[in-house]
């Protein structure tokens, strides 16, 4: 299977118990997070920092440093947002920029800031309580990650925002 990068919200589902998030995690055989991912999960623990920190561990996650290329298409996902007047978050877009340079598929809720061809939205939360899951869509029997995202989308990404492979 090909490497899949989690965004914050559904490893904070996955932390509540909620079933539809820890089965996503779970399906998957290389799951990632960028590390804006793990500061963030992490930034919000209290008292349970070795017990979130041993559930992180628990689904060998990789986690994904930034790099001069994550630099780059980051910087270019939150220009191309400024233009579009939707600006996402730069956090948001380091995340994004991690998956499009790591040619990762995201998995996250967030549809708004999130809107590339490599985003999987596997279930949508009610804003009622208790909590209802809605169009839940389970984990993908896929075979390789050109099946899902189409080497075509990373191409052009490649071509047009990080330029002609260096070296």
């Amino acid at each position: 299977m090909a490497l899949v990068l989690f965004d914050t919200n559904i490893l904070i589902d996955a932390l509540k118990g909620y079933t539809p998030a820890i089965e996503e995690l779970a399906y998957w055989d290389e799951p990632a997070i960028s590390v804006i991912t793990w500061m963030e999960v992490m930034a919000g623990t209290r008292d349970d920092y070795d017990e979130v920190l041993g559930f992180l561990n628990s689904f060998g996650f990789e986690v994904i440093h930034t790099n001069e290329a994550i630099m780059i298409a980051s910087m270019e996902v939150r220009r191309m947002s400024i233009q579009m007047r939707h600006k996402v978050a730069l956090p948001d877009a380091i995340i994004m920029g991690t998956a499009l340079s790591c040619r990762a598929t995201i998995v996250t809720r967030n549809k708004k800031d999130f809107f590339t061809p490599n985003v999987r939205i596997p279930y949508e939360l009610t804003p009622i309580d208790p909590v209802e899951f809605i169009n839940v869509d389970p984990p993908p029997g896929l075979s390789s990650s050109s099946e899902h995202l189409g080497d075509d989308f990373f191409e052009l990404f490649a071509k047009t925002i990080l330029g002609p492979p260096q070296g």
